[in-house]
């Protein structure tokens, strides 16, 4: 899990995490995984489709 944790030597918070926890949310994982799954078989659905009639 990420989460932006302040350093304790007094120095400023890393941005990066702080900018990357407003994303996160609990369905992360889900949300990562369901865009993932759709992106590859919209990719294998262009790729294995079956070829257009041609024109009359």
């Amino acid at each position: 899990m990420l989460m932006a944790i302040p350093p304790s030597d007094g120095m400023a918070p890393d941005p990066f995490g702080l900018i990357l926890g407003l994303f996160w949310t609990p369905y992360a994982d889900w949300i990562y995984t369901a865009v993932s799954i759709s992106g590859l078989l919209t990719v294998v659905w262009l790729v294995l489709r079956p070829p257009r009639p041609p024109a009359p």
